[in-house]
């Protein structure tokens, strides 16, 4: 009888088994969002789940939810220090061999500020942390914004930070580079002022007006035009030298602050965050990036002095 019956047998051990695994499976790989998830709207609040900081609607943005597709699946949190567990620096005294106790206080101190520091990929060191405390933490508290992650992870080749907007998440690399704290606080201020942008969409566009950068409407894309030249978003990928040599002012105090006026706007942030610290002007470019002795003089910081000068 179970022979003649195999195929339905089979059958439902294949949908209970598909079930099971549905229900266990994660819906992010790594750091990305599972294709098949994107249009759909989990928790019905109108976002799609790719631009939905919180998928499920539990209240725990998706970076920091053990399970960001199930409601029902947060995470404990142990000692009841408000930071869930499989996050935590320490739990009841339990805490990974690169922790220090002066990590785990900084750990704590970002969370109360609704800034979430967490490790996924890459292990944060000490003095990274030290110094976004030293001279981040309380300039970017200057402008009330909260309920953000900041990630350590490897990075593409080249790359020092990046920004996902949808999950309110900086990333921050492992370049070789950002060991220097002049080079890794300026790289937090940029993603920062995404974020930033993101928050205050009118400042951001009274900035690049101010600076002289138009935005066109044309056959349904977005042109950038600066000056007499109009640049699309594949220019921005593509002709990167191009676009350097073309725009030349000290409004710009790098090349990447060229991609653009999304870009500029960071990049200006950065390089003003290094003014308003006294970085030295006269050493060469700053993280081999920014040419801080001809943008000091520039418009472009001037307009940071008067109405970011929090930063």
């Amino acid at each position: 009888m179970l022979c003649k019956n195999w195929q339905k047998v089979f059958f439902i051990f294949c949908v209970l088994t598909f079930v099971s695994f549905s229900q266990a499976a994660p819906c992010y790989d790594g750091f990305d969002l599972k294709p098949h998830l994107y249009f759909k709207d989990l928790d019905n609040d109108g976002l799609y789940n790719y631009e939905d900081p919180d998928i499920d609607g539990d209240g725990v943005l998706n970076f920091l939810d053990i399970d960001a597709c199930n409601k029902d699946v947060v995470g404990e949190d142990k000692d009841q220090d408000g930071i869930l567990d499989h996050l935590d620096f320490e739990v009841f005294g339990k805490r990974k061999n690169h922790i220090t106790s002066q990590m785990i206080s900084i750990q704590k101190e970002f969370w109360n500020n609704g800034i979430y520091i967490i490790e996924k990929e890459k292990e944060w060191k000490e003095e990274e942390l030290q110094w976004i405390v030293d001279e981040v933490l309380q300039r970017l508290q200057h402008f009330n914004i909260r309920n953000f992650i900041l990630v350590k992870e490897e990075g593409r080749k080249g790359q020092f930070g990046r920004f996902r907007p949808q999950e309110r998440a900086i990333f921050i690399t492992a370049h070789p580079r950002l060991s220097e704290q002049n080079c890794f606080q300026a790289t937090l201020v940029h993603e920062f002022f995404h974020l930033y942008s993101k928050e205050y969409p009118k400042t951001y566009e009274d900035f690049y007006k101010y600076v002289g950068w138009l935005l066109i409407e044309k056959d349904g894309k977005t042109l950038y035009q600066y000056g007499d030249d109009q640049f699309s978003t594949e220019d921005f990928a593509k002709k990167k030298k191009y676009i350097d040599e073309k725009i030349q002012s000290n409004d710009f105090p790098s090349s990447y602050s060229k991609l653009g006026p999304k870009e500029m706007f960071s990049e200006v942030a950065a390089a003003s965050f290094m003014l308003f610290k006294n970085v030295p002007t006269d050493q060469g470019k700053i993280c081999k990036t920014y040419d801080l002795n001809s943008f000091q003089s520039s418009s472009a910081f001037e307009w940071f002095s008067h109405n970011l000068s929090g930063i």
